[in-house]
């Protein structure tokens, strides 16, 4: 007995080294991890540098960059990719040749969406900042979509570390136009969203340049664009519905609470960022997985790769609150940062806050797996609404508008996603419990 538990269990440890997710994590990881710090160093940068009421003009228009970025990723270039699962893998590369016209127009046409960010900012900003952060920001919303399709790609094509590589390249491109821009004293408000464009455009030539000295196939079969796009509408109502969310609470403070309270916000959502680049990376190796279980209704499957998630989350989260959630002598952030540690307890808040957005990331991919984006857009829609909420109360929350808001998005989106999770498995668990009833009774 001893003896066959002891290979059973070896067997079992074996299996688990050998799966899927064992060897997608290190890629997986390197990537979002690195793609996560180049837009961590730009946030650092901005909060460092720019005084407390131009970090308020970037802080809106990093959200209408990001509301920007979701439509051309959201509306065509993720139904690609979800389509080109379908086909051989060594043809996988082969998408980029009809997926980039489109997908280019679109992100051009999006990416005047930037220029709203204009309207909301309030009197008292130079006008020559405004047209530094419009034009670089556009040039961003442009070249980011593209950048991270190139990378999703390499991923499909079992090419994470070539994707790790791209996201390499935009670290070092961020890294050297900061020095560079800083040493040619370019005025600030050009350098963050500016840095940013040129590392994004630098990566994906380097990306189309893997994939370009690649051995691939052509496409099996071709995709109708229509069909892609309409079957990116609900993912797109997903997207857009936090990313105009978030612009239009970024708007709301910065009118009410004023400008300067949405800069001291944003240096604190930048300190908390950290703990969400861990989370992207254990998401871009466990969500895939996490979602094949998910469609395949292996609830088993699904629950243990997330109880793993959740737990790194969770330690990580709560060790990264300790350390640089407040001031003390072995903290380096109050120094390099220093705008976000000026309102007692605004860090704290804003570390909460991302530590629970991270806990979602599991049972989203869950859902998405399942195919419930319509459910996804409910709880969206729910929670976003009392995000904004919290945003017109900026009159008395001030700054703490923004991570209160995020903090009740969060939780709304876990208890949404708990309960359509109930509803997805309530009919698999039931029809088995009354199985069992019935083997017992004969």
């Amino acid at each position: 007995m001893d003896a066959r538990w002891t290979r059973n269990v070896s067997q079992q440890i074996a299996e688990k080294l050998n799966t899927q997710l064992f060897k997608s994590i290190p890629g997986g990881l390197v990537d979002a991890g690195f793609a996560s710090l180049a837009t961590f160093c730009v946030g650092v940068f901005s909060a460092s540098v720019l005084d407390v009421t131009l970090l308020g003009a970037y802080a809106l228009y990093f959200s209408a960059f990001l509301m920007a970025a979701t439509i051309p990723t959201q509306l065509f270039f993720v139904p690609a990719e979800v389509w080109v699962v379908s086909t051989h893998t060594a043809g996988r590369l082969g998408v980029l040749r009809h997926t980039l016209r489109t997908g280019t127009v679109l992100a051009l046409g999006a990416s005047a969406l930037v220029s709203l960010a204009a309207v909301a900012v309030p009197s008292g900003i130079q006008i020559t900042w405004i047209v530094a952060l419009n034009v670089t920001a556009a040039a961003c919303a442009f070249l980011s979509p593209i950048q991270d399709h190139v990378r999703r790609v390499l991923h499909l094509a079992d090419q994470a570390w070539g994707a790790a590589f791209v996201s390499l390249v935009q670290v070092l491109g961020v890294l050297a136009g900061l020095g560079l821009l800083t040493l040619w004293q370019v005025p600030p408000p050009w350098v963050p969203f500016g840095v940013l464009a040129f590392a994004n455009a630098a990566s994906s030539t380097v990306g189309f340049g893997l994939i370009a000295v690649s051995s691939h196939g052509p496409l099996q079969t071709q995709f109708s664009i229509w069909e892609l796009m309409r079957s990116g509408r609900w993912l797109l109502l997903q997207g857009l519905i936090p990313a105009g969310a978030g612009f239009l609470c970024a708007a709301v403070v910065a009118q009410l609470a004023g400008v300067g309270a949405l800069g001291f916000a944003e240096a604190a959502r930048i300190v908390g960022q950290p703990v969400l680049v861990l989370a992207a990376g254990i998401s871009a190796a466990t969500g895939p997985l996490i979602m094949a279980a998910a469609a395949r209704k292996q609830q088993r499957e699904v629950e243990r790769t997330s109880r793993v998630v959740l737990l790194v989350t969770s330690l990580v989260g709560a060790a990264y609150l300790c350390f640089f959630g407040f001031e003390h002598a072995w903290n380096p952030l109050p120094g390099v940062v220093p705008t976000a540690f000026v309102i007692p307890g605004l860090v704290v808040a804003a570390v909460i806050a991302t530590s629970m957005e991270a806990l979602t990331f599991a049972p989203r991919a869950e859902l998405m797996g399942a195919g419930q984006q319509r459910k996804l857009a409910e709880v969206e829609a729910i929670g976003n609404v009392v995000r904004t909420a919290f945003a017109c109360g900026a009159v008395l929350l001030r700054s703490f508008a923004l991570p209160c808001g995020m903090l009740a998005l969060a939780w709304i989106r876990w208890l949404g996603y708990r309960r359509a999770r109930r509803l997805l498995y309530g009919a698999s668990v039931s029809g088995a419990q009354a199985a069992s009833k019935h083997r017992a009774q004969t």
